[in-house]
């Protein structure tokens, strides 16, 4: 991390990045900071944080110092941040016209250092001020710009503006991209951020409406998984071999069979103890399995996860449900009750999204990725329910010797009892115990 100390409530400016040798710092001051990235694969580039000054007597200040920064590599570079000027009268609405020696200046030090600007996708404006009144000004303050080698290095590069925050800023998101990504149509995923937007709520109203009674959530999970298309990104692999193998070649195959042999356990050797097995639940305890779910108990499980929890495939979030629970909350009710009732599933509520996480920067190996397995918000719900059931008869389910699933048990302890116990063994010196 880097950091240029704010003054007051004013200016200051920050860089963070995850791999220690990614970033090497060139230059900083209170009004940037300049450092070239290094990812592998790619061509070293410049990326310079900047904060223009708001003082409009002293922006020439800041012209001279993009011309220096301009001089101070050949790398490709891009810079972003908030300008405190525009480049254009269209950059503002409301309020008095822009000073037009400013934007000839502006546009003349971009003309000199080669910057183009990145086209922003969303709302055009960055700042405003009196929001709602007759005095309500907008102005594009917030901007990225690049050379034209880096637009060469990042053909697809991206700029969006993320609405939806409580500063009179709006943070903008740019994706450096070089390539086009696989799967074809981008799957639905309910952004968190439209919570914001008042005319939400309506347009949930009226979408849950018009899907009227019945077979309302059976239709639901139908569109929504529907929509899913193959989106892998894997390129190729090394196989057992060490051969490289693409999609066509072998790839899918590999990965189905080796992640199969991993869940199911397909290399080890398995006794069957079932028949020995001794019941352990009562009739009593039966008879609290199969009672009716209240709409309290689902509520109370819903509104225990996380708002931003990861979403399976039908793409929405706990925070949807949570926030609009008194639209949906009654068919959702509907939908546990009918599982517990008649042990019947909706079509495509236990479908889940199998994510592979790399475990190291560069994998090869499909041992390299550790799947995870993303479920929809609805199926946490059904088994969060019967989990609050079981846990107080799990403690005569699970035996003592397992120090795992129990609150107040530790797997950790098994260990500690196994070291004791080798310890004392090493120091008896005597007797038959």
């Amino acid at each position: 991390m880097i950091v240029v100390e704010a003054n007051g409530r004013s200016g200051g400016l920050s860089l963070l990045w995850k791999e220690t040798n990614q970033v090497e710092l060139l230059s900083l001051s209170k009004y940037h900071i300049d450092v070239i990235v290094n990812v592998a694969g790619l061509q070293s580039w410049r990326l310079i944080g900047f904060y223009g000054e708001p003082n409009r007597n002293m922006r020439r200040k800041m012209w001279d110092l993009l011309r220096n920064l301009a001089r101070d590599s050949n790398l490709p570079w891009c810079v972003m941040g908030d300008w405190n000027n525009i480049v254009a009268q269209t950059d503002k609405k409301g309020g008095a016209s822009y000073p037009q020696w400013l934007l000839d200046g502006f546009n003349e030090v971009l003309a000199e250092t080669g910057l183009n600007d990145l086209e922003l996708y969303g709302h055009q404006y960055t700042w405003e001020k009196g929001r709602g009144t007759e005095a309500w000004l907008k102005i594009r303050l917030d901007r990225a710009m690049a050379t034209g080698d880096w637009f060469e290095l990042f053909p697809l590069a991206r700029l969006y503006n993320l609405e939806g925050t409580p500063s009179d800023h709006s943070p903008i998101f740019m994706m450096p991209t070089n390539r086009s990504s696989m799967g074809g149509k981008k799957w639905f995923r309910f952004e968190n951020a439209w919570l914001t937007e008042p005319l939400c709520k309506y347009i949930v109203t009226d979408t849950w409406e018009a899907e009227g009674d019945g077979d309302k959530n059976t239709r639901y999970f139908h569109r929504a998984c529907n929509t899913r298309r193959r989106n892998n990104r894997i390129h190729r692999l090394q196989n057992e071999e060490g051969a490289w193998v693409d999609w066509q070649n072998g790839l899918q195959n590999h990965i189905t069979q080796f992640y199969t042999d991993l869940f199911t356990g397909a290399h080890t050797n398995h006794v069957e103890v079932i028949d020995a097995v001794s019941q352990s639940i009562s009739q009593t305890h039966n008879r609290e399995l199969l009672q009716e779910v209240t709409k309290d108990e689902v509520s109370l499980v819903l509104f225990q996860m996380h708002p931003d929890k990861a979403p399976g495939p039908d793409g929405m979030t706990p925070a949807f449900f949570q926030k609009h629970w008194e639209i949906v909350g009654d068919d959702i009710v509907k939908m546990v009750s009918h599982f517990f009732c008649s042990g019947e599933i909706l079509q495509g509520l236990n479908e889940t999204n199998i994510i592979l996480i790399p475990k190291k920067k560069n994998p090869t190996k499909v041992s390299d990725l550790r799947p995870i397995a993303l479920c929809n918000v609805l199926m946490k719900v059904i088994t969060k329910v019967l989990a609050n059931w079981m846990k107080d008869m799990l403690e005569k389910v699970v035996s003592e010797s397992q120090s795992a699933f129990i609150p107040g048990r530790l797997i950790s302890d098994n260990i500690m009892v196994s070291y004791e116990i080798m310890h004392y063994l090493k120091k008896k010196k005597i007797g038959k115990d």
